[in-house]
């Protein structure tokens, strides 16, 4: 720039310089992540683990999983005596074996259960298809008042139990199934 710009064109110029700056920080941070992204990710947990054992989903008021699994199968029930915890396997015979898993502390250490993450249930693909032929025959009779009549219609055929026909039980909603299909 020259002696003789304008004072708003070097403002403007200044702008343009700082926008710049930061777009060039944003493409670096955004190489990170996509770097980051690529990276192979660790698979979801879907079952409790202890010191990296497979444990049970009980877990007792001071943390502790009722038992482990160990690494040829068998369960290692917890124990305490006298402020120790560990976790012994029965032998058979009456015999327990204690397991090299002892702590020393009152509590288990921070950090070592870990408990997974809830995973919504699979859906029934039979109640789905059901579910899809009920809207599909309810809309078609009723056309759009069906949003108002098939909450009726479900409160009827589940006894007043519930308006949702998510929560019907497969016999009602094959009853309200087969009473729609008699309408048409």
């Amino acid at each position: 720039m020259s002696a003789n710009t304008p004072e708003w064109a070097v403002q403007i110029q200044q702008n343009i310089h700082q926008l710049d700056t930061k777009l060039d920080q944003l493409l670096h941070h955004l190489q990170k992540l996509t770097a980051a992204s690529t990276r192979p990710q660790p698979a979801p947990i879907t079952h409790p683990t202890f010191c990296g054992y497979p444990c049970s989903w009980e877990i007792d008021d001071a943390g502790w999983p009722t038992y482990i699994y160990l690494e040829d199968g068998t369960l290692a029930s917890h124990r305490e005596k006298q402020g120790h915890h560990w976790y012994s396997a029965s032998l058979g015979d009456g015999q327990y074996g204690e397991h090299y898993l002892k702590f020393r502390r009152a509590a288990p250490p921070d950090g070592v259960l870990v408990m997974p993450s809830p995973q919504p249930s699979d859906p029934d693909p039979d109640k789905e298809a059901s579910l899809k032929e009920l809207h599909t025959l309810g809309r078609s009779l009723h056309g759009h008042d069906w949003p108002q009549i098939g909450p009726q219609l479900v409160h009827t055929h589940t006894s007043g139990r519930t308006d949702k026909s998510t929560d019907m039980q497969p016999a009602e909603l094959a009853a309200l199934i087969q009473a729609l299909q008699k309408e048409t």
